[in-house]
């Protein structure tokens, strides 16, 4: 009998994999510490951030996985900093 293999469970699994290779086996909080930021996942894309991509915000250095997102994050602060402080241990949160 022959298996077939959906085109969804393939890309699942290859994105699956991607996540894990992540920013080469850094942990968020490890993103976080080398950004100098107070998160380690971009509360827009919800990728590690990456180093020069902040903004100042309500006394915080807020990072982003790329200088766009900082414009998202301004248009609607407050859904975004919700989004972190609901979920610290997933954006690596430890901010006010």
């Amino acid at each position: 009998m022959k298996t077939v293999v959906h085109p969804v469970l393939v890309a699942l699994a290859l994105l699956a994999a991607l996540l894990l290779a992540g920013c080469g086996g850094e942990s968020l909080a490890d993103a976080r510490e080398a950004a100098g930021t107070v998160n380690g996942l971009c509360p827009v894309r919800e990728e590690p951030v990456v180093s020069g991509a902040y903004i100042h915000f309500d006394g915080q250095k807020i990072g982003f996985c790329c200088p766009p997102c900082s414009g998202d994050f301004r248009k609607d602060p407050g859904t975004y900093l919700g989004k972190m402080r609901s979920n610290r241990d997933k954006f690596a949160y430890v901010g006010k």
